[in-house]
C-alpha cells in the first residue's frame, strides 16, 4: 500500500525578527490557514496580540507567504460579516 501525505492545515505567527520561532521568541500576531486545494487558502482566528485587527500589510504579508511557500493563488478571509477574496499576486 502506498500513502500520501497532503499538507491541508497551517498555523502561522508573525514576529519582527527573523528566526523568532527557533529562537522561542513571543509573536505579534497568529492565524490558521486550511489549504483547500485548487490553490486556494482560507485564513481563520486571525488576531494580533494587541488585539487589533491584522492590517492590509498583515494580510500582504500572509498572501506572499502563502503564495511563495504552498503555491496560494487565492486567499480568503472574513472581514466582519463580508468574505474577502484576494488574488496572491496582488501582495
Amino acid at each position: 500500500m502506498y500513502w500520501h501525505a497532503q499538507v491541508t492545515s497551517l498555523s502561522l505567527r508573525a514576529h519582527l525578527e527573523p528566526d523568532f520561532y527557533g529562537r522561542k521568541l513571543p509573536f505579534l500576531a497568529s492565524a490558521k490557514a486550511e489549504l483547500l486545494g485548487d490553490k486556494l487558502a482560507y485564513v481563520q482566528l486571525a488576531s494580533r496580540k494587541d488585539g487589533r485587527d491584522l492590517t492590509p500589510g498583515d494580510w500582504r504579508d500572509v498572501a506572499r507567504l502563502l503564495r511563495d511557500q504552498h503555491g496560494i493563488e487565492t486567499l480568503m478571509f472574513h472581514r466582519g460579516n463580508r468574505l474577502i477574496t484576494m488574488p496572491t499576486l496582488r501582495a
